[in-house]
């Protein structure tokens, strides 16, 4: 944070700040111990995939965007997003490959595509988000289990029981 802080600072005091677009995230999160579990190489639970996303975009881009703070957003959205914020044009080869978070404004928002896969780098572990960001449905191929979360804003979501309906979604979704 005092890094980050100064830093932020450094831009201020340079006059550089009101220019600067700046994107704070993380790559994953981690499990510290939530519901006794540790890590984040082979799980994909609430607290390892809702990570932080905070963007700062210049005072004079900021009148011609829109933006929904409340939409479902992924990490891959960054990439787009920064293309986009730079004048070009987005052709993402497919649609997990990310969308713009930002659009002119007075046109349509771009369509989220009706999944969110989220996956482990580690191992077996593919997972799938609703359209709302309300359900989090993962296919542990490690562990051999399934499972699902509400996602409540809190850290760890709620877990639930795997329906059959619940797992043929999701197991199709992904």
């Amino acid at each position: 944070d005092d890094c980050f802080g100064g830093f932020v600072n450094d831009l201020k005091a340079k006059g550089l700040y009101d220019d600067s677009l700046i994107v704070v995230t993380s790559d994953h999160g981690d499990s510290l111990g939530e519901e006794g579990r540790w890590g984040h190489a082979y799980t994909l639970y609430p607290e390892v995939v809702q990570v932080p996303l905070i963007v700062h975009l210049p005072a004079y881009v900021r009148p011609g965007l829109e933006t929904n703070p409340d939409a479902l957003a992924f990490t891959t959205d960054i990439t787009p997003t920064l293309h986009a914020l730079l004048g070009h044009t987005v052709t993402a080869p497919s649609p997990i490959f990310g969308q713009p978070l930002y659009w002119p404004k007075g046109t349509p928002a771009p369509a989220r595509p009706p999944f969110g896969l989220v996956a482990s780098s580690y191992g077996s572990v593919y997972g799938w988000i609703d359209p709302e960001g309300q359900q989090m449905y993962i296919a542990d191929g490690v562990a051999l289990r399934d499972y699902v979360y509400r996602l409540d804003g809190s850290p760890t979501g709620v877990s639930g029981s795997v329906s059959p309906a619940a797992r043929a979604e999701g197991q199709r979704a992904i």
